[in-house]
């Protein structure tokens, strides 16, 4: 895994935008007995402009560690399916934001 991240930071670009995030314990959100509570470890979204900046290319990284007795396959077709929902959601908010904007 180290090696993976090692290769990002040296991809000579320019970042345009940086969006991370990261687990966190809260004693205002107990765990609680009748849910499972994942964890991130540092995630994030690394954006930089191509062809001329007429697109965005994202590098997303995801490390989240599902705790529980899950089945491998329910976890691995439900992470496949919020990433999905995640870009498309991504994408209809830029499309919005682009609309109003003309």
């Amino acid at each position: 895994i180290s090696n993976i991240y090692s290769n990002i930071w040296y991809i000579p670009l320019v970042i345009q935008n940086v969006f991370a995030a990261l687990g966190v314990d809260h004693p205002d959100c107990p765990e609680t007995a009748n849910f499972v509570r994942g964890w991130n470890h540092p995630c994030g979204m690394f954006c930089y402009p191509i062809d001329n900046g007429q697109r965005t290319k994202a590098i997303y990284t995801l490390h989240t560690e599902l705790r529980g007795f899950l089945p491998v396959a329910l976890v691995e077709s439900q992470m496949a399916s919020m990433l999905i929902e995640t870009f498309t959601n991504l994408q209809a908010a830029i499309d919005a934001k682009l609309h109003i904007a003309s």
